[in-house]
């Protein structure tokens, strides 16, 4: 066999070496992102359907890994979904989760019933059952009273009286959502609540 031919098989099975290694490779980085996406898109109900199933996961207190590992969340949507809540201090409602990057509507339709925020059904049904005589002032409410409006937390209520003092009232109720942490989940449940 002369040289010439030595160098052509060894720069052809080099050649094939290389490209088997290159598909193994494309075909772990696939793998790589499925795992860390995790969401499967299909279908879901268009019906807002907030049955927490029996191993839900509290919001507030679950851990990255915990968050991670729940079917359809993966780790880039569970560092979204911490990065959101210590942003705001905390979920006050699950519907929140429509405010955090990368959950859309068929997103957040696949997980809401695997989570859950502790205390949220209790002020729901106490909203039912009682009528609030009056709205609370956001130019004139303490911290305190703030938290009295289902959905404000006391994070949340520390940040409206600092942007009040900062300022200065309100001049509709509309002008809250320039609260950070208030996006239109939020405003929707307060803003029954609340006036100038």
């Amino acid at each position: 066999m002369t040289e010439g031919k030595k160098y052509v098989i060894v720069v052809i099975g080099t050649s094939l070496a290389l490209f088997v290694i290159f598909l193994f490779a494309i075909r772990a980085m696939e793998e790589k992102i499925k795992e860390d996406n995790a969401i499967t898109y299909i279908s879901a109900p268009a019906t807002e359907n907030l049955v927490k199933e029996p191993e839900a996961i509290e919001l507030n207190s679950v851990t990255f890994e915990e968050l991670a590992k729940v079917e359809n969340i993966g780790r880039k949507l569970a560092r979204n979904i911490i990065d959101y809540r210590e942003k705001i201090g905390g979920f006050t409602t699950i519907r929140q989760l429509l405010d955090v990057p990368a959950i859309d509507t068929d997103t957040y339709n696949l997980i809401k019933n695997k989570l859950y925020v502790e205390g949220e059904r209790t002020k729901f049904e106490e909203e039912q059952e009682s009528d609030i005589a009056s709205k609370v002032n956001i130019n004139t409410a303490t911290v305190k009273e703030l938290m009295t409006v289902p959905s404000i937390t006391q994070s949340l209520a520390q940040k409206i009286v600092e942007y009040r003092e900062k300022n200065g009232d309100f001049v509709s109720i509309n002008e809250i959502k320039d609260v950070n942490g208030i996006g239109e989940i939020i405003f929707d449940d307060i803003s029954d609540y609340i006036t100038v």
